[in-house]
């Protein structure tokens, strides 16, 4: 009996059963004169768990008082390989934006139309370069994000880590 129950217990946690959630790092850059500098990090606690085909959005921003706004949004979508996501930017400008649906990353509001779609395979442990044209108002207009999805092991320290990963990945 304690043999059958020990067998049950390593197959039930054993990585064929185990769902490994996605987790990510996004940090934001803003280029001062010659330099850019780190000015915010987002990450999800929980992570996501995302069969193949699965969505989720990971990080979303807009501005909201300008005559046309921008906004963006990444999502994260499961693929057939347990090891990888893609990472799918999408950047929208419009009258007005009120929203972004939390599944799809697609903006809610007035007048909006996509402008960029970007979408790169992201394996655990790779870094991905993105971009947004036209962010801020004042100085270099250009906001650099580096997107990192974290290893298995990095999951749970992820509140942990996240600020020295965007200090390590400062283009």
């Amino acid at each position: 009996m304690r043999f059958l129950f020990a067998t049950l217990v390593m197959l039930s946690t054993s990585p064929v059963f185990a769902s490994e959630k996605f987790n990510h790092i996004t940090c934001e850059y803003q280029q001062n004169e010659a330099e850019w500098e780190f000015s915010a990090v987002d990450y999800n606690r929980d992570g996501f768990d995302l069969s193949a085909g699965d969505s989720a959005a990971s990080v979303a921003a807009w501005t909201s008082s300008r005559a046309l706004n921008t906004g963006y949004c990444i999502a994260l979508v499961g693929t057939p390989d347990p090891a990888t996501v893609e990472s799918v930017l999408y950047v929208f400008e419009g009258t007005e934006i009120w929203g972004v649906d939390l599944k799809t990353c697609q903006p809610q509001g007035a007048n909006i139309s996509i402008v960029k779609k970007n979408t790169q395979l992201t394996p655990r442990g790779s870094v991905v370069d993105m971009s947004v044209e036209n962010w801020y108002d004042q100085g270099a207009p250009l906001l650099r994000m580096k997107h990192y999805i974290p290893l298995v092991s990095e999951n749970d320290r992820v509140t942990e880590i996240a600020t020295k990963k965007c200090e390590e990945f400062r283009p």
